[in-house]
């Protein structure tokens, strides 16, 4: 993956495709009402994926699953697994 030049910003390069990359540490669905009281109390709870588990989500598509490791003091996405053929999109 390449840096867009800003901090937090990470798009994957494929030869000429460059898509938005995003590591998904957490999920959840909440109602309008759910939704509505974090904006009043100014925090969200998010429960974190099950047993450590984070995906790369490319242009909206998993892509692939793993986990957070720290290699030479600083975080990195280590791959477990990657989906091909019928991708999974993040609703």
């Amino acid at each position: 993956m390449e840096t867009n030049g800003m901090p937090g910003e990470t798009r994957a390069a494929i030869g000429g495709l460059s898509l938005e990359a995003t590591v998904v540490l957490a999920g959840s669905r909440m109602s309008a009402g759910d939704v509505e009281r974090a904006r009043r109390d100014g925090s969200l709870r998010m429960d974190a994926t099950g047993d450590g588990i984070a995906y790369l989500e490319a242009g909206g598509v998993i892509v692939a699953e793993g986990r957070m490791k720290r290699k030479h003091g600083k975080s990195a996405f280590v791959v477990t697994r990657t989906f091909s053929g019928v991708p999974e999109v993040l609703s």
